[in-house]
């Protein structure tokens, strides 16, 4: 799918995915629309005033996981394709009136991010990759060159334990590589988006909401998840400095908290690392709170900031 230029008062931006197999990645994508109109992000409210799918395959992925969500690896993307979305930043007032020389409103601006999805086999050892996914792994490279922003999605459960950190981390330092000798020359932000962080609130039961909706406790959860995996964590904040990067982590959910109980919305009987989501909370009909699904596309494809996305140099100890 070629990649519809916008009006030429509009920015483009483009970023590239990282994660393995059901680690969130497509979910994310398909929720990004309908998470930002509910306003569960990190930003203030009524920073952007609308956001769409800005072509027919990126609608056709929206409306999939509008109609429910899916358990498990259910329609695990097959091959890379493009979502599209055009997003609007509301218009900024100063927060003293203006006065002559003083500070001006600022307009309305618009963005297209553009989002390269790929299958998770193509992070893989090269034995294990399927042999059907040369084209994927190719298109994957050529969009990493020319991407402004780099989204790494690796599940909660996983974070916590350095075998399992093991495959984003080692794709993060192949990127940092790329970059120190002199390629990817738009890049300038890379964030871990620590996707499933609901299943380590589920001990919290009701209360789990309320920690995720403050910044210093989340902040918290995250150094604390992150003490296995210090070496390699401050390994990356030196290299990316090197290069220039700009570095964070944020927490993310795709299934999120049920919002009128505050509870994770996952089957407590299945356990932390298998959660299977609850049929009984369809996201069209109800109370589902998604966890700050757009924040890290929104962040690494134009540098709007928030409170959740947190320099990865400040959750680990010098």
């Amino acid at each position: 799918m070629a990649l519809e230029m916008s009006p030429t008062d509009t920015d483009v931006y483009k970023v590239s995915v990282v994660g393995e197999p059901a680690s969130g990645k497509s979910v994310a994508l398909g929720q990004l629309v309908d998470a930002t109109r509910e306003g569960t992000v990190g930003y203030e409210a009524g920073k952007f005033k609308n956001i769409w799918a800005a072509d027919r395959e990126t609608r056709a992925l929206v409306k999939k996981f509008r109609v429910k969500q899916r358990a498990d690896n259910e329609g695990a993307t097959e091959r890379a394709h493009a979502a599209v979305f055009d997003l609007t930043e509301a218009a900024q007032e100063p927060p003293w009136p203006l006065y002559s020389g003083g500070a001006q409103s600022q307009g309305e601006r618009s963005y297209r991010i553009a989002v390269l999805d790929v299958p998770g086999e193509i992070f893989r050892d090269t034995e294990q990759r399927p042999k059907n996914i040369a084209e994927s792994l190719e298109r994957f490279e050529a969009w990493l060159s020319q991407s402004d922003g780099v989204v790494f999605f690796v599940p909660a459960p996983h974070i916590t334990r350095a075998e399992s950190f093991e495959m984003p981390s080692e794709q993060l330092f192949n990127i940092l590589e790329e970059k120190r000798s002199g390629g990817l020359p738009n890049l300038r932000r890379m964030v871990i988006a620590v996707s499933m962080f609901d299943t380590l609130l589920m001990p919290f039961a009701d209360a789990a909401l309320d920690i995720a909706s403050q910044p210093a406790k989340v902040r918290a959860i995250l150094a604390l998840c992150l003490k296995e995996v210090s070496t390699q964590i401050r390994e990356m904040i030196a290299n990316a400095e090197a290069c220039g990067l700009d570095l964070r982590i944020i927490a993310t959910s795709s299934y999120g908290f049920e919002g009128k109980f505050g509870c994770p919305n996952l089957d407590p009987d299945r356990g932390q690392m298998s959660p299977t989501r609850l049929d009984l909370f369809p996201v069209a009909t109800s109370s589902i709170f998604r966890y700050l699904v757009p924040d890290p596309f929104i962040w690494a494809a134009t540098g709007a900031d928030n409170d959740f996305l947190f320099p990865l140099r400040e959750l680990v100890d010098w």
